[in-house]
């Protein structure tokens, strides 16, 4: 309540600055500069919204792909049902398969392999 009675006494304020250089049409410049900055402050904050809207989308859009990173596909040991959650690479995973509604563990078990590079000789 506090920003919207600023605001409006702000206005006033210019509104009267404005006024003050036209002291012939007072109340006529005075009207026009309020309303003009009204509807500038409008169309400010219309395209100041619409900015923040597409930048919410845009992260929420590169959220989602981060996030479809993280997803694995895996098959319940009781009834072979395949579906895909969400596993973090660090934790194992609790989850409740969606056909049999048993809770299943989901591991991540990571091996390391040495790798060797192949001799190639002519001959």
């Amino acid at each position: 309540m506090k920003k919207y009675f600023i605001s409006i006494i702000l206005t006033a304020c210019i509104s009267t600055l404005i006024g003050l250089l036209f002291i012939d049409n007072f109340k006529v410049v005075f009207a026009i500069a309020t309303l003009f900055q009204f509807i500038g402050f409008y169309i400010f904050n219309t395209i100041y919204e619409n900015l923040l809207q597409k930048k919410a989308i845009e992260l929420s859009i590169e959220f989602e792909k981060e996030r479809s990173k993280s997803m694995v596909t895996v098959s319940c040991p009781t009834c072979g049902n395949i579906q895909q959650i969400q596993m973090a690479i660090n934790t194992d995973k609790l989850y409740e398969c969606s056909k049999c509604k048993k809770e299943i563990k989901a591991t991540n078990i990571t091996n390391t392999l040495l790798t060797t590079n192949p001799i190639y000789t002519q001959g």
